[in-house]
Order: C-alpha cells, then structure tokens, then sequence
C-alpha cells in the first residue's frame, strides 16, 4: 500500500474528528485554533490517506529539552495492524532528526512503540523515547536493557 501522509489543513478536521470520536468524546478533537488540540499551534499534525480515505493523524508538539512530543496518535478502526501508526511515526521522526520523540503511552501500547524504536521506561504510563535519527543532545536517553 501506498499512504500519502502530509501536514493535515483545517479541510481535514471532520475526517480526523471522527476517527478521534471512535476513541474518546472529550479530548480527541482537533479544532482550528483553541481547545485542547488546536491545529494552529501544534509542532506538527499529520494525516495518513490512502485514496481519498484518511486513514489515521498524529498530533505532536514542542515539549521541553527540544523534544517532540507526540500528543495523539490514531488509526481508524478499520486500518489498525496495517501500518498507519507507523508510517505516521516514521515521517515525524524523518520530519525531525535532530530530536527525541517522546511518547506517553499505557501499558497496552508499550509494545507498537518498542516496535517503531522507542526506548520503554519501568513505569507504566510513563514516557517512552525514541532517540534521534541523527546524534543530538536534546534529551537524556536512559540506558539500554
């Protein structure tokens, strides 16, 4: 398969807004400006098509010590286990390769980002991190197991 994944435009939000609703009510809309995930003033929000489908988005901002933080990270139900999450990863960390990407995720998504390279902390619910593609001092990695 071949996804085009680009910067998602405000023509994108009902499509990204009812992929977040299969998740969650509250807390999983992307809007214009304000709210909680305002298109306007994200770091970097990508869309994933195929055809004329989107198919999964990611929200991710600026967060401390030069990291970029992935807020939210959804594929539509219909796409799961096909990639999307994936190729989505993978263009962010092409998209910023001086950068750690940080990822807060609970104990039933350690192992898709284990696969995608981040680095698992003890705790759950706890940032994982995946270190740059290029070496850069933006963040402290923990050491391998």
């Amino acid at each position: 398969m071949s996804y085009r994944i680009y910067d998602a435009g405000p023509e994108d939000l009902p499509d990204i807004n009812a992929i977040g609703a299969t998740y969650s009510d509250t807390g999983w809309a992307v809007s214009h400006s304000g709210g909680i995930l305002p298109l306007d003033r994200a770091e970097c929000v990508l869309v994933c098509r195929l055809d004329a489908a989107i198919l999964g988005w990611l929200y991710a901002d600026l967060g401390g010590s030069g990291r970029i933080v992935i807020e939210r990270l959804i594929s539509a139900p219909h796409a799961r286990g096909k990639g999307v999450a994936m190729e989505l990863v993978a263009e962010l960390a092409r998209r910023y390769p001086d950068r750690c990407l940080v990822a807060g995720v609970g104990p039933e998504d350690v192992t898709f980002y284990e696969r995608v390279g981040f680095l698992p902390d003890e705790e759950p619910f706890e940032p994982m991190i995946k270190p740059p593609l290029t070496p850069a001092p933006c963040c402290q990695l923990r050491p391998a197991r």
